[in-house]
């Protein structure tokens, strides 16, 4: 490695390396865009793209996909993406959604990036932004229930996974942060609360990085063969990875993994992991690569 490559120009790849994707007859991303970009959240493309996919339609006027998977490297805008989906969910269809994490510590961090678009509490005159204020019926802030509520019915409530911590939750999209944290248990205790959705138009979205060999990983792996495969109904996969064969110290090889890098990503970043990870640690935490999961 050299230190002339912290001046290279290199710009991350906004398309995935593998996308699985069904037909559709249209999608809502540019509303959700405009509505998150009007509070400044404005998507990248790459963010933009997994939109499209996420909120397509069919001919039904139900989801394309009612299962969504992203697999791309952290420190890439994954948890602003989420944040998007969430709130165009919420107040642009009064969606019910439950954010789940595999760590404790992680859910109330989600519950606090997306509060602050709507304020302390109910009637917060010290709101950010009092035209989303306006529309809280409750805040919850307790630990362990933190959940935004809104007067259109339109919800974000915020749990660890575990295998009961969903259950008497009714929801139409369930958001599994950390998916690479994930057993069947935490999945069998999440499937239930949609099959009643109110709004009967259910989603799942996974989204996380290939698991480490100590990490149950296992819903992801399968989640992401099936798509691969052509084995999984109504399903999108997207993917930000190296090949499993890549030069390790290729800016290229950076750049089709990490779609932020010259972004928000710089590159000197990349230099020193690469200095100081192990070559699989490198591969799967910095590009993205299945093959040592």
């Amino acid at each position: 490695m050299t230190s002339s490559l912290s001046d290279l120009e290199i710009k991350g790849v906004q398309t995935p390396r593998l996308r699985v994707e069904c037909k559709q007859a249209g999608n809502d991303a540019a509303e959700a865009a405009a509505l998150a970009s009007g509070y400044g959240l404005t998507p990248d493309p790459w963010q933009l793209y997994v939109l499209e996919q996420w909120l397509a339609y069919g001919e039904n006027g139900k989801w394309a996909h009612g299962r969504c998977g992203l697999s791309v490297p952290r420190q890439n805008g994954k948890n602003a993406l989420i944040e998007i989906r969430e709130l165009y969910g919420m107040i642009g269809r009064g969606e019910h959604i439950l954010h789940t994490a595999h760590e404790v510590k992680t859910a109330p961090k989600a519950f606090k990036r997306l509060q602050h678009f709507f304020g302390e509490k109910k009637d917060d005159p010290s709101a950010k932004f009092p035209e989303l204020n306006a529309l809280v019926k409750e805040i919850r802030s307790t630990n362990g229930q933190e959940a935004i509520i809104l007067k259109n019915g339109g919800s974000v409530e915020f749990v660890a996974r575990s295998k009961g911590s969903a259950r008497g939750f009714t929801i139409d999209i369930v958001i599994m942060d950390e998916a690479q944290q994930m057993d069947d248990d935490a999945l069998e205790a999440l499937g239930p609360t949609t099959r009643a959705a109110p709004l009967k138009n259910r989603q799942f979205i996974w989204t996380g990085t290939p698991p480490k060999p100590d990490e149950n990983g296992e819903v992801f792996t399968r989640i992401r063969m099936q798509a691969l495969e052509g084995k999984a109904t109504r399903a999108c996969w997207h993917e930000w990875s190296m090949n499993e064969d890549a030069d390790l110290d290729s800016p290229i090889e950076w750049a089709l993994s990490n779609p932020a890098l010259g972004y928000r990503l710089d590159i000197d970043v990349v230099v020193e992991d690469r200095e100081t990870y192990s070559d699989e640690g490198f591969a799967r935490e910095c590009g993205g690569c299945w093959k040592f999961a």
